[in-house]
């Protein structure tokens, strides 16, 4: 085995050097990989709809309509009269 020698003063510099190097590099090309990947999920996923299931779900939904219109008369009615009790509020603490 060979015994460990200490570092010269322009040793040591070169190693701070290359490791801070290597360190804004790493960082450099995580902040690339972000991008990158956030242009993928963007570009593959837009958030709209493909105009074929606009078409079928407009079809269908017109048909639906005629019904729900006539439940939805009979849901809606208004209350009879207000409710009489304040509501009473109850804490969990110590």
């Amino acid at each position: 085995m060979r015994p460990i020698h200490p570092l010269t003063p322009v040793g040591r510099d070169r190693a701070l050097n290359r490791l801070r190097r290597l360190s804004v590099g790493a960082g450099i090309g995580s902040l690339v990989a972000v991008g990158g990947l956030s242009v993928v999920a963007a570009a593959s996923y837009s958030g709209k709809a493909s105009t074929a299931a606009v078409a079928v779900s407009t079809s269908s939904s017109t048909a639906l309509s005629a019904s729900a219109t006539a439940n939805q008369a009979a849901a809606t009615a208004a209350p009879t009269s207000a409710p009489t009790a304040a509501p009473v509020v109850t804490s969990g603490g110590s």
